[in-house]
């Protein structure tokens, strides 16, 4: 069962575009706010830039009692790395004895017994660790990442809630805040209100250093 709602962590939340046809029988709490509420575009028309992704993360954990945030550190140009911790609420309120049973799991000589450990094991939620955007110019990743935030923080429907009450999961929307950055201002840039498809236009022409730094 933990095992399957990894899986359905890991792939269906990134399977959409628009909220329209991410979930199209999708219910949300109202109170959380949507992607173009605060971006003002649909998801996917755009990218997103690194100072609307931090509004929008600032918007979900102001109003969704299911999500913290964490920051780990700081880029090299001085941009926050941070990560959402997403669960039920009743999981986030008891975070501090999940994480000290995980440790007990990790360090055999305060485990007596494989017995003891499976005890350990069937009491916790499974934990899943969602990277996106590793690769400057891979830059479609945070946008999975921000539908998929919404979906785990908003959504009101009974698979959701399911997975929220088994799993915690660990979402990074942009693990290379500063490459994507640069490759979003570039792209943004050039775009008009059609693709061009000829091979030499500047939109398929990504300048140096490219865009997987």
């Amino acid at each position: 069962m933990k095992m399957l709602l990894a899986i359905i962590c890991c792939i269906n939340f990134a399977a959409g575009q628009e909220m329209a046809y991410f979930f199209p029988t999708g219910t949300y709490d109202q109170r959380v706010p949507t992607p173009k509420s605060v971006l003002g575009y649909e998801v996917g028309e755009r990218f997103t830039d690194y100072r609307h992704l931090e509004l929008f993360v600032d918007k979900l954990v102001s109003s969704s009692d299911r999500a913290r945030r964490v920051v780990y550190g700081q880029s090299n140009e001085h941009r926050p790395l941070q990560a959402l911790i997403i669960s039920s609420a009743k999981n986030l309120d008891k975070l501090d004895e999940i994480k000290e049973a995980n440790r007990r799991l990790t360090d055999p000589r305060t485990l007596k017994s494989k017995t003891v450990a499976n005890e350990i094991i069937g009491t916790l939620p499974v934990i899943v660790h969602l990277s996106y955007g590793v690769h400057g110019n891979e830059a479609s990743s945070t946008e999975a990442a921000i539908l998929t935030a919404y979906q785990l923080c908003a959504g009101t429907d009974k698979r959701t809630e399911e997975i929220l009450d088994n799993a915690i999961v660990i979402l990074d929307p942009n693990v290379n805040p500063d490459g994507r950055e640069r490759y979003v201002q570039w792209i943004n840039s050039t775009l008009g209100a059609r693709p061009n498809t000829f091979a030499f236009a500047i939109e398929h022409s990504e300048p140096w250093p490219g865009g997987r730094t």
